[in-house]
Order: structure tokens, then C-alpha cells, then sequence
């Protein structure tokens, strides 16, 4: 007979730090609400200093390899606004350039550690001052060996897209919660190259400076 005791949910110490952190930016996102001045618009020539980080996990687009992989990610950008505010209705926005350094942790068969740069345009929607949507679509490079049945190779290419929001907690600060579509693969420069796809949710926080 099963007793009855309090259920305890225990968690991998990586994945315990992911949802710790979400806690977090959810709790200071849901604290600093009620209390936020209006966010200003975000003109030409203002900086995003961010700091994020990811994880999720492989999916099979277009392969049938059953070889999942985790992923924990670090990826800390500074983006640039190259416009005002411009556009009308749904649209209306700012075209935002981003350089994201990224170190990417892959826990597969074997496990790999890689880092690279991504280089990441944004349209960052007006919708609200306070919420902000985006889309954004970028690519990258990575180095470090990689000896997974999707890759095979010491420098391996990404190329990712998604969307996702700012939630502005003052006129400088906001908290970023996104999620991408990643393919990494090595451009056919090793033996392997299946690609390894995967979706990833990103949470942060970003300081802008006009």
C-alpha cells in the first residue's frame, strides 16, 4: 500500500538553476509591474546590454536519429537600434542589430561544450510600452570538438529564429523570455552532418541605454 506522504519533485542540478532563475525574473518582472514608469520609446542609437541564459532540447527536423540532446546555453548580447520607432499599426517598430556571444553546453553521447558568436537582427514591436514583442533570425559559428551522430566537427555553423517578448519593469530594464527554433551543423566540412535541431527557451535580463 502506498502511503501517503508530501510529494517532493526533485530536479538535476542544471535544470533546478534553469527553473530557479525563471522563478526569479518572473517574480522581479511580477514585483516591478505595478510600480514601473511608462516606458519611454526607444529611439535611434540606444544600446541593450543583456544578460540570458537557455536550454532545451533536440528534435527530429527532418532526421529520424532518436539520439536526444539537451542543451544549456549562455548568451549574453549587446544590441544596437538602428531606427526609431517606424511604421504603422501592428507593425510599428525598431530594426535592432545584436552581437551575442554564446556558450552552448550539449549533454548527448558524447557531451560537448562550444562556444562562438551569433549575429542576431531583431523587430522589436510597439504594440504597448510595457510589452514589447519580437521576431528575430540569426547565424552563428562555434568552435570546439563536437563528436555527436548529428556532427562531427570542430567548428560547427548556426542558423536560428524565433520570437518572444520584453516585459519592461522600468524605463531602462526589462525582462527578456523567448523561445528559438536552432539547427547547428557543420557545413558538410566532417563526415556527419545530420544537424542538430532544437528548441530552446531563453530567459533574461536587459539594461538599455539611450
Amino acid at each position: 500500500m502506498v502511503g501517503s506522504g508530501p510529494m517532493i519533485l526533485r530536479f538535476a542540478p542544471k535544470t533546478a538553476a534553469l527553473v530557479g532563475l525563471v522563478a526569479c525574473l518572473v517574480g522581479l518582472a511580477t514585483a516591478g509591474w505595478t510600480r514601473a514608469a511608462r516606458a519611454q520609446s526607444i529611439p535611434a542609437g540606444t544600446f541593450e546590454w543583456t544578460l540570458a541564459i537557455g536550454g532545451g532540447a533536440s528534435v527530429d527536423i527532418p532526421s529520424r536519429l532518436n539520439d536526444t540532446v539537451t542543451s544549456v546555453q549562455v548568451v549574453p548580447h549587446v544590441g544596437y537600434f538602428l531606427t526609431d520607432e517606424v511604421g504603422e499599426g501592428l507593425v510599428r517598430g525598431n530594426f535592432e542589430l545584436i552581437a551575442e556571444p554564446t556558450l552552448i553546453h550539449l549533454e548527448g553521447t558524447p557531451s560537448a561544450t562550444v562556444g562562438g558568436l551569433a549575429i542576431v537582427p531583431r523587430w522589436l514591436f510597439t504594440p504597448s510600452p510595457r510589452v514589447r514583442p519580437y521576431l528575430e533570425a540569426g547565424v552563428g559559428i562555434l568552435g570546439g570538438q563536437v563528436n555527436l551522430p548529428q556532427t562531427n566537427c570542430d567548428v560547427n555553423f548556426i542558423l536560428e529564429g524565433g520570437g518572444g517578448a520584453l516585459f519592461f519593469i522600468s524605463e531602462q530594464v526589462a525582462v527578456t523570455i523567448g523561445v528559438r527554433l536552432q539547427h547547428v551543423s557543420n557545413g558538410n566540412r566532417c563526415s556527419r552532418n545530420e544537424g542538430l535541431n532544437s528548441i530552446i527557451g531563453i530567459v533574461g535580463i536587459s539594461y538599455f541605454v539611450r
